[in-house]
């Protein structure tokens, strides 16, 4: 589902955004003051537990109370799917509605990110970790203003 609000891009999937509305955060308010503080001196934060914990319940959390402070909004991108963690730059390329990705996908989401302060929330990392990491990495050094909040 997109939503387009003043010059701020959101996307998130469908059932992520309908999973945010029917899961409320109980008795989680402090992690999620403790992550979304973490915004205020890293540009990388990860969240990391036990599967079934709530991890994205709470990574969800944050990222909606920080999407005012992402002038370009947030993009959640759930990593579960991936069989190939080379198709991961592609996937998030698809996600963010880029069309023309041939080359190096990464190098076109630098470019395109190089000019955006946005929010990447990326879900399920533990599937694709090198992958996670490494694009994550190549993010944060060529788009200067984004944010990423990783769930492995």
């Amino acid at each position: 589902m997109e939503r387009v609000k003043a010059q701020r891009h959101i996307a998130i999937r469908p059932m992520q955004h309908s999973r945010r509305q029917d899961v409320q955060p109980i008795g989680r308010e402090e992690a999620i003051s403790v992550v979304k503080g973490r915004f205020q001196r890293f540009r990388l934060v990860t969240i990391v537990g036990s599967g079934g914990i709530g991890k994205t319940t709470v990574g969800l959390s944050v990222a909606e109370r920080l999407s005012s402070s992402y002038e370009h909004g947030l993009c959640f991108l759930d990593l579960a799917p991936i069989s190939n963690p080379q198709a991961l730059p592609s996937m998030l390329a698809s996600q963010l509605r880029l069309n023309d990705t041939s080359g190096d996908p990464a190098m076109h989401l630098g470019a395109h990110l190089r000019q955006r302060r946005m929010l990447l929330v990326l879900d399920s990392c533990e599937l694709v970790l090198d992958a996670a990491a490494r694009l994550a990495e190549t993010l944060l050094r060529e788009a200067p203003e984004i944010g990423i909040l990783a769930m492995p």
